[in-house]
């Protein structure tokens, strides 16, 4: 799987981050997929200067399909870093429902993520709040839209942020 993804700033004025991700996942049953990955951001910081970050991460996700209901928990592992030297463990776990509208391409979903850090001992570091669509437009190909608030452990302040994905899968 192919990802790239934009983020604005809460007041939408400018791209926040940029993303670019590739994903391979192993299905060990029906339910079940075990993967791993890789993904750089080009984070927008302040005087417009780009700070790039890595990702990689291992995880492995849990579904089950009820008619049109889908509930997925994903849990990743992964260390991001701005430099090799400089790792930055931690652990997210995800709940997410979508819903398949009837005759139509579009799923609507929401899910909820919980973020630890591993830096000294485990921490929690934010929460996310998502909900948005999933637009299939082609076999492979899909764009997402959606809302996000980020309600941060550690500082004072919640995200809201409105995203654009798109995905395509290659097998």
């Amino acid at each position: 799987v192919f990802t790239a993804e934009l983020r604005a700033k809460d007041d939408i004025s400018q791209i926040d981050l940029y993303s670019l991700g590739s994903f391979t996942n192993y299905n060990w049953t029906k339910f079940f997929r075990l993967g791993f990955g890789y993904e750089l951001f080009a984070n927008n910081v302040k005087n417009h200067r780009i700070k790039w970050e890595h990702r990689m991460m291992i995880q492995s996700n849990i579904q089950h399909s009820v008619g049109r209901i889908k509930i997925g928990w994903r849990s990743s592992y992964m260390d991001t870093f701005y430099s090799f030297s400089d790792p930055n463990f931690g652990m997210r776990n995800r709940l997410k429902v979508d819903y398949s509208l009837p005759k139509n391409q579009i799923k609507q979903f929401v899910s909820t993520e919980l973020y630890h850090k591993f830096d000294h001992g485990i921490g929690h570091q934010k929460n996310r709040y998502t909900g948005g669509i999933h637009y299939k437009f082609k076999a492979k190909q899909q764009l997402d839209f959606y809302y996000m608030i980020e309600d941060y452990s550690t500082k004072t302040f919640t995200r809201h942020v409105i995203g654009i994905g798109y995905s395509y899968t290659f097998l």
